[in-house]
Order: structure tokens, then C-alpha cells, then sequence
């Protein structure tokens, strides 16, 4: 799946060919954790705040878990922010997202 991912997002890096998670691939995370806890139909991704706190590595196992922090209306649309931690083995914070979508639109 790395390897897969890596080519898809046209990224060579040395560092994430050899075992690193990608951070491109913790954020597409976010995306997952939405369509599988929400019952959405389709919804629309429009805002990312990422901070990462420590480099993950390939076949390390990670705990995602996602708070709502609030859902609010702009220009008829309907939009949820989730708080993401996604968090290593050791229950240490790998890295944090503010995610935000659209899941009605006007």
C-alpha cells in the first residue's frame, strides 16, 4: 500500500521509500475516518490544519480517534470540523488534524 500510495502522489523521497510513513498518507487517515463513522452520502473536504508531532513508520500500527467539535452553517452550506489524534503503539501522538467538510450542501 506504501509503495502504491508513494507512486500516486508522484513522491520519491528517500525517507518514505525506506519505511516512513507519509505524511500525505496520515492525512488521507482523516478522510477515511469520516466515511466510516458517518453516514454522509457524499460530502466535500475543504479544510485541513495539520500538525505532526513524530515520523511514523511502515507496518507500525496507528489508533486514530476523532472528537466533532462542531457543526455550523456558511452560505446554506453545512459544515463539521473533527479533531483527529492519530497515535502510535505506544499511545504517543504521531499527529493532530483539524478537519473540516462540507456534508450538506446548500
Amino acid at each position: 500500500e506504501n509503495e502504491r500510495f508513494l507512486d500516486d502522489m508522484q513522491d520519491s523521497t528517500k525517507v518514505f521509500r525506506q519505511g516512513g510513513l507519509q505524511p500525505g498518507w496520515l492525512l488521507r487517515q482523516a478522510n477515511l475516518i469520516v466515511d466510516a463513522n458517518y453516514d454522509l452520502g457524499p460530502w466535500i473536504h475543504t479544510e485541513s490544519q495539520i500538525k505532526n508531532h513524530a515520523r511514523g513508520q511502515i507496518g507500525q500500527p496507528i489508533k486514530l480517534t476523532a472528537k466533532l467539535i462542531q457543526l455550523f452553517e456558511r452560505k446554506g452550506h453545512q459544515y463539521a470540523d473533527l479533531d483527529i489524534a492519530m497515535l502510535d503503539e505506544k499511545s504517543e501522538l504521531l499527529a493532530r488534524v483539524m478537519h473540516r467538510f462540507i456534508y450538506k450542501t446548500a
